[in-house]
């Protein structure tokens, strides 16, 4: 682990004032060589049956007792990554996706409120995710998009979210070496040559939209399913259960009647 400098400075004047100004660390994790493994079953042993289940149930009370070892093939994950992990870094992306995937949510949520089937509501979600992928400035970039359709760029949350994660990832430290012929960075000019924006505030720029589209799409969602009615007709619904209790309570009536018409000819 490397951490950054740590200065403290400070100056005396006549009349007792002191200033004393720091300048916080900051955190890098760097790691060479990483490797990761993981014990997990193979084969059908992996799929999740109630057989398995049963069976790994009682293997992991062997093991517990020391009876049996454990079946389970080791896995690589990792092997020999080399890396370094800035944490502020880190939890802007985490929360950045997860805006992202909150935003998604609403989105599909409001296009099944107003297709309110299952084919047409599948027919619109198609539709939807050609026209966010092809206008968020990834597929396309955004001098490539056609000047009557570049609305279309504008208000998708797609682009909001890239031009974030762009902002968040080539402006780091790992993307500042200097490129002699343009005279930037190199995540500088990785973003130019992308047509995305090249500065740092792009990035509360795509919290704030997506922010602003997830409250408003769930919004739209609420609303459509308050206000628009589904395509299918309502129909009553007789249960047969309902069926049987009225069938025995008019048989418990007929005999109670003729019991009573009996008791009466009798007297």
């Amino acid at each position: 682990m490397d951490s950054g400098s740590f200065r403290a400075g400070g100056s005396f004047r006549a009349g007792g004032s002191f200033r004393v100004g720091i300048e916080l660390p900051l955190l890098e994790v760097r790691f060479r060589d990483l490797n990761v493994e993981a014990e997990a079953y193979v084969g059908s042993r992996a799929l999740p049956s109630f057989t398995n289940f049963s069976i790994n149930m009682v293997e992991g009370l062997l093991q517990a007792l020391h009876l049996r070892s454990t079946q389970k093939k080791h896995i690589n994950i990792l092997q020999g990554i080399t890396g370094m992990i800035k944490p502020s870094r880190f939890f802007k992306q985490y929360i950045l996706l997860a805006l992202t995937n909150q935003t998604a949510s609403g989105l599909f949520k409001t296009v099944a409120s107003i297709g309110r089937n299952m084919t047409i509501s599948t027919t619109l979600g198609s539709f939807s995710l050609v026209i966010l992928f092809v206008n968020c400035g990834y597929v396309l970039s955004r001098d490539k998009v056609k000047s009557w359709w570049i609305w279309a760029y504008w208000i998708s949350p797609m682009m909001y979210s890239d031009a974030a994660i762009v902002a968040n990832e080539f402006l780091g430290k790992s993307w500042d070496k200097i490129d002699p012929t343009t005279n930037e960075t190199l995540g500088v000019a990785v973003m130019k040559s992308r047509a995305f924006f090249p500065h740092a505030y792009w990035y509360w720029i795509g919290i704030g939209a997506l922010a602003m589209f997830t409250i408003v799409l769930n919004s739209l969602y609420t609303l459509f399913l308050t206000v628009l009615n589904s395509y299918d007709k309502q129909q009553a619904v007789i249960v047969e259960s309902l069926n049987y209790e009225s069938h025995d309570s008019a048989r418990g009536a007929i005999e109670l009647t003729s019991q009573s018409m009996v008791s009466s000819s009798c007297t």
